[in-house]
């Protein structure tokens, strides 16, 4: 059985999934292999993003299917708090040879068509899943800070910058 149809009780037919996963790859591809700093990168990122935030907006809210414990929020938001400490000490230290953001650690990988297009794949895929389009989030985590609609959209505004930040520049 394929997945399900947000709304609908009939699982997807195995040409709709495969049609998806096609639309995607080629997507990735095209997209992976754009010349950063280009108006085609960011109507690219754009179009991308917007297929995975029309949805996710169109479903409005869902309750988390799953609670994350205190403990798993509290050592969620503390890793969120050293990883973004980290990138703004590094941005603010020169030179980036010697203290590398998380970004420029980053560029040796979406640097070649091929790495460029894994990683626009691997966005469009955590966006799609942020959204819980294919069941639950990722971590009791997210699922919990996605069941408010404030939460949701601070998600995935945040991953639509990362698509910017690492695709169009």
């Amino acid at each position: 059985m394929g997945l399900p149809v947000i709304g609908s009780t009939r699982p997807w037919s195995r040409w709709h999934v495969t049609a998806l996963v096609a639309a995607a790859l080629g997507y990735a591809w095209v997209g992976g292999g754009l010349r950063p700093f280009s108006w085609p990168a960011m109507v690219s990122t754009t179009l991308g993003g917007l297929a995975i935030l029309i949805p996710a907006w169109r479903r409005g809210r869902s309750p988390a299917s799953v609670r994350a414990s205190h403990v798993g929020l509290v050592a969620w938001t503390l890793w969120l708090i050293a990883a973004t400490g980290w990138e703004l000490w590094a941005l603010s230290m020169h030179p980036r040879s010697t203290h590398p953001t998380i970004s420029s650690l980053l560029d040796t990988v979406v640097e070649t068509h091929p790495g460029r297009s894994v990683a626009v794949l691997a966005w469009l895929a955590l966006g799609w899943r942020g959204t819980g389009r294919t069941g639950s989030t990722p971590t009791a985590y997210l699922a919990t800070v996605m069941s408010h609609p404030a939460g949701r959209w601070l998600v995935l505004l945040l991953w639509m910058w990362v698509g910017w930040h690492f695709f169009v520049r």
